[in-house]
């Protein structure tokens, strides 16, 4: 449902009180109120069911409001009894909302770090992605992902559905865990919601057809409080009508019943929806095409600048002014903004004169307008002008469609009005301009505070604009800043106001400090909120590892009390845990930065948001955020095995260096960051069938040894799952071959390269693998080389699998612990490589060319074999007689009428799994093929020893050299070519 607020705030600041008190007309759609005695619902599953999601991802949302957080309840539960598979959602003692999911015999759980406030409306959404990320989602804010390893990555919840407790037939004593309030909007997707789709949709009524929504309870039943005793179940408003049976529940009344409390009220701003804020937009281009325009009632014509430009060029430091009127106090002074567009507006956010607080408007109306003449009244207030000069912030009922706004001046007092700004709000879920990191170009930089992304450097401090990425808000004093964050409404930009009064560090070239007010002074103790949000673009979650290696330093007076990164506090006991730091105090700081590593499990794909909580004890505060020294985004190059490879927990990352170390014919370079080369793969038939070599090449010029690693998945567990099983032990150095001990099936095989500094010719030794397999590596020639690695994999089928390969020199790599097939290096390459591996092919012996007579060969047939041969040509050979097909045969086979055919025999020494087999053929030194039977050949299946074919060919001529194929059609689906043989006869 969609919450309608007939509310106007003004968050000016959270330190005064409201000037208007909110009003909320609530819909009066109905909600469930359940007893937490034995009240429950009961939705039918049954095999093959909307809820058996298998492999799919899937979402579970719905509105809950406890009296009672802090006792155990489940609102959602389903298990198979069969299989084990389970999904709970629960609330926890703690009052937090828990995710569960078990796969049978693997499981992970996630929880929400936010508990829930009692007596208070929360929207709860579980995802689980069909790559089995688990997440969780409380009021549009998501925690952080939990992953369950992957069994048989099915969940089988083919069973009914419990709701307000974790039974499906009869109460178990004391076990139930009932949920005790109210219950709206419960909803059954078979697809993965993400955030942005969670929060657009959680305070709207769905119509029950949108894609992917499965079951739909929205409780819009009954009479509230009102005798509904006739009611048997919820309906599910989709067309599965999977409706949900009512259990114990009383029906009449305010309890145990459908209530009339299902408006979901919420700190959100007034106009926007759940998951939203106000936030300001910024004129694109002040003063040029494309940019905003600001027009006054008047302007004064006292000594200075106060054109209305200066109310819409994103700086607060200069002014609009309107001439006084002596004679009529309450004249009526406005400014007016044209966006040059019409857009949808939720506020307007104003910035005083700091210097003149005697002109600032207080009494106001807002009006707008579509065509510029004819203005219609939006909203009136009046706003404060006794606090520092920071934006005011006025919300609207709901969002407006316009062009056009306009301030206007009420206040009777008021002889002379002015500002510095007058932004327009949107609502949304986070700023208008966001960084976003890619593998080619990920823009760091712009992370910083006062960057401007146009020139590379900081804006001039001296101009007071606004920040373009950093918002800021003041909060209340406390020690939960996930709490304060969520109660903000509104944000305003950050004011770059360089190093002003306060004790503060110069900063370097490509940042400068923020803000909340152009001087960064306050007359009291105060804490604010600093916001950036920033997109992360990158092909899967592995390689979110790569911004690991880029470090900032944020500085504030007077300190940083606490870092949220989506979500995720790091502050841990009143100290920042930071990793490398896990007790870093970094309250009390002033010239020191406190410096945090992008944390590669904190961060997403899409959009993040880090928040800083910096605590001031003195009158200044601000902040200065930017990369450490030689800190930045390096190159990398990542391994790219495709998203479906197995579990894999992260990718294999290699800083790109200077120094020649690479795979193939040249380091990648930063576009495109990996050039997937120099690596092929080659599998073999007869005495080596079931080998698998990689020949790698590629340049070592570091004039140090580096170490070759190849990884086949599968290989010794016969299990592609994204994991490298341990093929060896051992206590010598990697690959001396010292103390190793075989194990059947290498997954993992190294082997050393030297340096060529010198670019001479260099004849490798052979080197021992991990488990004494063959890995050697031919002569170097101006540093390059090529490296055989000999793999011998246990799969007794066909197998889609991949093969890993690091080339390094990074120590890690020479120790006597396996090197391992992820994480970062300091330099070198990755590669990978994929492969379906066929143990069973067939095993060739001879093929050769004999001339047969034509009548001999078909007096040798009884009638089907003759209507089968004629078949195998392609040639219709329907309601012909036994002697009409014996000449038709004849005719076929012996098309320049000399007697004798060409017949094309082979061998085989060994068939498993082969179909059959289809024959083509072309003159040596030709280009086309040409295929002898439109019908395959039926082969043996099963042959440990072969078998031996025959086949004429009545296009082949006497004398003439050809080349002939064989083609194997497998069991499994795919095919095998041999030869090509050279045959005349």
């Amino acid at each position: 449902m969609k919450v309608e607020k007939t509310i106007l705030l003004l968050f000016f600041s959270v330190f005064l009180p409201l000037l208007f008190i909110p009003s909320v007309a609530l819909s009066q759609s109905n909600a469930l109120d359940f007893d937490g005695a034995d009240d429950r619902l009961l939705i039918p599953g049954g095999a093959g069911s909307v809820f058996d999601f298998q492999a799919s991802g899937f979402t579970v949302e719905l509105w809950v409001n406890t009296p009672t957080p802090g006792v155990e309840q489940t609102l959602v539960f389903s298990q198979n009894t069969s299989t084990s598979d389970m999904l709970r959602l629960s609330i926890d003692a703690a009052g937090q909302a828990s995710f569960f999911l078990d796969l049978g015999d693997r499981n992970a759980v996630v929880t929400h770090p936010t508990a829930l406030v009692a007596d208070t409306w929360h929207h709860i959404a579980v995802v689980r992605s069909s790559n089995d990320w688990l997440n969780i989602c409380i009021d549009g804010v998501e925690a952080t992902k939990q992953r369950i390893n992957r069994s048989d990555g099915l969940i089988d919840l083919d069973q009914d559905i419990a709701i307000g407790n974790d039974y499906i037939s009869e109460p178990s004593s004391g076990l139930d865990n009932f949920f005790s309030g109210q219950m709206d909007e419960l909803r059954f997707w078979s697809i993965e919601r993400s955030e942005a789709e969670i929060q657009d949709a959680a305070g709207l009524e769905l119509l029950g057809n949108e894609t992917g929504l499965v079951a739909y309870c929205d409780f819009n039943q009954g009479v509230a409080e009102g005798d509904n005793s006739a009611i048997l179940s919820v309906t599910d408003r989709t067309v599965n009508g999977r409706h949900a049976v009512l259990y114990s529940f009383s029906l009449s009344g305010s309890s145990s019943n459908f209530v009339e409390e299902s408006g979901i009220v919420s700190e959100f701003a007034p106009a926007c929806e759940i998951g939203e804020a106000l936030f300001p937009l910024e004129n694109p281009n002040p003063g040029g095409i494309g940019g905003w325009t600001a027009t006054a009632s008047s302007i004064s014509t006292e000594l200075g600048d106060w054109d209305a430009s200066h109310m819409v060029d994103n700086r607060v430091n200069t002014y609009w002014q309107s001439e006084a009127n002596t004679n009529t106090p309450n004249s009526g002074h406005f400014i007016t903004i044209d966006m040059g567009s019409e857009q949808t507006i939720a506020g307007l956010q104003y910035f005083y004169n700091g210097e003149n607080s005697d002109v600032a408007i207080r009494e106001f109306e807002v009006l707008a307008s579509s065509d510029g003449v004819n203005f219609n009244l939006v909203t009136t207030g009046r706003l404060a002008t006794d606090i520092e000069a920071i934006a005011q912030h006025i919300a609207f009922e709901s969002e407006i469609v316009t062009r056009y706004l306009r301030l206007k001046s009420t206040s009777p007092e008021r002889i002379v009005v002015g500002g510095a700004e007058a932004t327009p709000l949107v609502c949304t879920s986070g700023g208008e301009f966001a960084p976003t990191f890619t593998l080619d170009t990920c823009g760091a930089d712009a992370l910083s505070s006062g960057h401007n992304p146009v020139t590379g450097s900081a804006f001039d401090s001296t101009h007071d604009r606004y920040d373009m990425q950093w918002h800021v808000a003041k909060i209340e004093n406390t020690n939960d800043t996930l709490e304060e964050f969520n109660k903000v409404a509104a944000w305003q930009k950050a004011i770059i106001i360089g190093d002003v009064k306060g004790d503060w560090i110069s900063p370097p070239q490509t940042a400068e400090w923020i803000g909340i007010s152009h001087s960064g002074e306050n007359d009291r103790t105060v804490e604010h909120l600093y916001r950036l949000d920033f997109n992360v673009d990158m092909p899967h979650h592995d390689y979110l590892n790569t911004l690991k290696l880029i470090t900032f330093n944020f500085y504030s007076d007077n300190g940083i009390y606490d870092i949220l990164v989506n979500g995720q506090s790091l502050n841990d006991g009143g100290h920042l845990n930071l990793g490398y730091s896990k007790n870093h105090d970094g309250y009390p700081a002033t010239a020191t930065p406190v410096s945090w590593g992008m944390d590669p499990e904190l961060l997403r794909l899409g959009k993040n948001t880090m928040v800083l909580h910096v605590k001031s004890a003195k009158r200044y505060t601000g902040l200065l955020a930017y990369l450490s020294s030689g800190s930045g985004c390096t190159p990398v190059d990542v391994g790219t095995a495709p998203e479906s490879y197995g579990t894999k927990e992260n990718a294999p990352v290699h800083i790109i260096t200077g120094a020649p170390l690479y795979i193939g014919s040249a380091h990648p370079t930063p576009l495109p960051r990996d050039d997937n080369d120099g690596v092929s793969l080659k599998t073999y038939t007869g005495a080596d069938s079931g080998k698998v070599t990689a020949t790698v090449t590629g340049k070592n010029a570091t004039a140090a040894p580096a170490m070759l690693c190849g990884y086949f998945d599968g290989a010794a567990d016969g299990i592609v799952d994204g994991t490298f099983s341990k093929g060896v032990t051992y206590v010598g150095s990697v690959g001396d071959g010292v103390g190793e001990v075989i194990a059947t099936g290498n997954e993992e095989l190294c082997i050393q390269v030297p340096g060529d500094s010198a670019s001479q010719s260099v004849t490798l030794a052979e080197v021992p693998g991990f488990n004494g397999a063959e890995a050697v590596c031919t002569t170097q020639i101006n540093s390059n080389f090529s490296c055989d690695l000999h793999f011998h994999p246990n799969f007794t089928g066909a197998t889609q699998t991949y093969a890993r390969f690091r080339l390094t020199s990074d120590s890690k790599f020479f120790s006597t612990d396996s090197p391992s097939p992820t994480g970062v290096a300091s330099n070198g390459e990755s590669e990978d490589a994929g492969l379906i591996y066929n143990p069973t092919v067939a095993v060739i012996g001879s093929v050769k060319i004999i001339r047969a007579p034509v009548g001999e060969l078909v007096d040798q047939y009884d009638a089907e074999a003759v209507i089968a041969f004629l078949d195998s040509y392609g040639v219709d050979s329907t309601n012909l007689s036994d002697e009409s097909a014996n000449e038709l045969l004849n005719e076929t086979l012996d098309p320049d009428g000399d007697g004798t055919v060409a017949l094309v025999h082979w061998t085989t020494l060994e068939e498993l799994g082969t179909v059959g087999f289809f024959l083509d053929r072309r003159e040596a030194g030709g280009d086309e093929w040409v295929r002898i039977n439109n019908k395959m050949l039926p082969g043996l299946i099963d042959a440990p020893f072969g078998g031996e074919y025959l086949y004429a060919d009545p296009g082949a001529m006497p004398d003439v050299d050809y080349l002939y194929k064989l083609t194997e059609q497998e069991a499994w689906g795919s095919r095998q070519e041999y030869g090509p043989y050279q045959l005349s006869y």
